[in-house]
């Protein structure tokens, strides 16, 4: 089984120069110095080529992917447009692009770029992506469309993550063959995103914040079956968070299998379907879905009260063959009963198994199936869901929101499915960092998403640790930054690493653990933080009335009783943070 969770934005080749004409800044309260250009000075390189290519450059993987050309031929007007043509397709969109780079932003500033295309292939797919203009081209914003044979205008909000003038706009078009046009390209200032103001104490303030948020005030009484209250000794111990600490998982076999769920059972308590539950990998032939394998899964769920969340039941992606999924590959009317037979099928047949699930995966960056069959598909996929089973709790999941820039375009698509009373009880955040946490930042975007009121979940984190030349001890440092930026943060209830274990992650050094199993120190550091700093273990005596009162966090606990003539008891009790924190115990001896 390969690893799906393929690096959105790998190192692009593209390398390019750019200028841009905006309109006069408007003042942000979150305005960090800026040290470039004036936006005000800024210029837009001829978004028409009637100049020719100024700052324009052609950039492909392979010389026989694509070519370019200037034209006049097909141009929307009598002048000048650009043409690219692909001649063989790439497994990556960004293999063939078109680039201009360096041009000022300014950090929570929005800007609209607007653009007319056109293309010869009705299937053909043009993305606008913004990254970094430098290794390690952090992704920041990307936005799909399908090109229609005739000139169409094209607009994208792009919010800028930082100040910077190290950043390039790439027009790519890898997967598909065919001709694409494009002409009167414009990039324009057009609004700023309202974030909370986030001061540097806040995150100084993140153990007061977690001490109120995550810990609660338990009272436990103990009396004999006569009512007679227990004196003695009462030993308590957090056994498991309510908050879930996570992390996907890939049982593939193999002599380290063993050791691979041990070290998830040791670090965390609740786990997510790497691949296997994702519709192309779970039944790759019509009729035959892999209900063995889950089983495996959900058998050692059941074992080890790990929670495991069904990931994903609807993803729109075309990479690694699913576009040639057997449901895809026939008209769009078989594919949207397809799909509904699959949500309907998988949801009613893990009832009370899987508690929770994500509907769509990634609804904002993979919209071909809404290109396909409308963009109120996605409201029939949790409609589906939910009548499948009422009690599950149905998430929508997507990246580049804290780690990138398109948290406004997320909360307007999930603002919109409330509105339309949709069934979303939840946010799924991914967190895949291509630069350093920046706690603030994280912060105020958290706070952005949970004005939706709906909770919040960190889904997928990781980091481009060989990208941003991290050694172990700076890679242990932003691993207990952002757990502890997430864990103080009201609206966020879980929070799952995308893997722990080199061997078997998407992303090269970004494990706690090296292909041969030692631990990093981010391992140390990741299970200190959840299991010793954020833990509750006391020792208390009985007052006259039998009770023992103590502060502590959420979750469940075992409690060791002894009184004072030697007589012993165990119990395993649960203070969660809507109980009352009140439990009483009657020992029948």
């Amino acid at each position: 089984m390969m690893n799906m969770r393929c690096l959105r934005r790998p190192a692009l080749l593209c390398l390019s120069g750019l200028l841009i004409v905006v309109s006069q800044a408007q003042t942000l309260r979150r305005q960090p110095a800026f040290t470039g250009p004036s936006i005000t000075d800024a210029r837009f390189c001829d978004g028409t080529f009637d100049a020719g290519m100024q700052s324009w450059e052609f950039r492909q993987n392979t010389e026989s992917s694509g070519s370019f050309a200037l034209t006049k031929d097909q141009a929307d007007t009598a002048n000048t447009c650009a043409k690219i043509t692909i001649h063989t397709i790439s497994p990556e969109i960004w293999h063939v692009q078109l680039i201009q780079k360096n041009f000022p932003v300014q950090k929570n500033f929005m800007y609209r770029l607007s653009y007319r295309a056109r293309g010869t292939n009705p299937n053909g797919v043009l993305e606008a992506a913004f990254v970094k203009g430098s290794p390690p081209w952090t992704f920041y914003s990307a936005k799909k469309a399908t090109i229609t044979p005739g000139w169409k205008q094209y607009e994208m909000l792009f919010t800028a993550p930082l100040t910077t003038t190290d950043i390039q706009l790439a027009f790519q078009c890898a997967r598909h063959t065919g001709d694409y046009y494009l002409d009167d390209i414009t990039f324009e200032q057009a609004g700023t995103l309202d974030l909370k103001e986030i001061p540097p104490e806040w995150y100084q303030a993140a153990d007061i914040r977690i001490d109120s948020i995550r810990k609660g005030d338990f009272s436990l009484a103990i009396s004999d079956k006569n009512g007679a209250p227990w004196q003695g000794t009462v030993e308590i111990k957090l056994i498991r968070h309510q908050f879930q600490w996570g992390t996907c998982l890939a049982f593939l076999g193999g002599e380290e299998e063993t050791r691979y769920r041990k070290t998830a059972l040791k670090h965390f308590n609740a786990g997510v379907f790497e691949n296997a539950f994702k519709w192309e990998e779970y039944e790759q032939a019509q009729g035959q879905p892999a209900v063995d394998v889950l089983k495996e899964y959900l058998a050692w769920s059941r074992k080890h009260d790990f929670p495991i969340r069904g990931h994903a039941l609807v993803w729109g992606i075309e990479l690694f063959g699913f576009d040639k999924h057997w449901a895809r590959v026939k008209d769009d009317a078989f594919l949207v009963n397809a799909m509904k037979n699959r949500i309907t099928r998988d949801v009613t047949l893990y009832k009370n198994q899987l508690l929770e699930y994500d509907v769509w995966n990634e609804p904002v960056h993979e919209p071909a199936l809404f290109f396909r069959l409308g963009r109120n598909i996605i409201d029939s996929a949790f409609i589906w869901a939910h009548r499948a089973d009422p009690a599950a709790r149905l998430f929508i999941n997507e990246y580049s929101i804290i780690a990138g820039s398109d948290t406004k375009i997320y909360r307007d698509l999930i603002t919109e499915l409330q509105k339309r009373s949709i069934p979303v009880h939840g946010i799924g955040i991914q967190g895949h960092f291509s630069s350093r946490i920046d706690p603030c930042d994280v912060a105020a975007k958290l706070y952005y998403m949970g004005e939706t009121g709906l909770p919040l979940k960190i889904t997928e984190f990781d980091m481009d640790v060989r990208g941003l030349g991290l050694s172990d001890k700076e890679m242990a440092a932003e691993y207990a930054k952002i757990m502890r930026t997430a864990f103080s943060h009201p609206s966020v209830e879980g929070f799952y690493f995308w893997g722990f274990w080199d061997a078997r992650h998407w992303r090269p050094g970004a494990g706690l653990y090296d292909y041969d199993f030692n631990p990093k120190p981010a391992a140390d550091s990741v299970y200190n933080l959840i299991h010793k700093t954020w833990t509750t273990r006391k020792t208390l005596k009985t007052d006259p009335s039998g009770a023992i009162n103590f502060r502590g966090f959420f979750g469940k606990y075992e409690i060791n009783a002894i009184n004072d003539k030697g007589k012993k008891r165990k119990y395993t009790v649960e203070f969660l943070r809507n109980s009352t924190g009140k439990m009483q115990f009657v020992f029948k001896d």
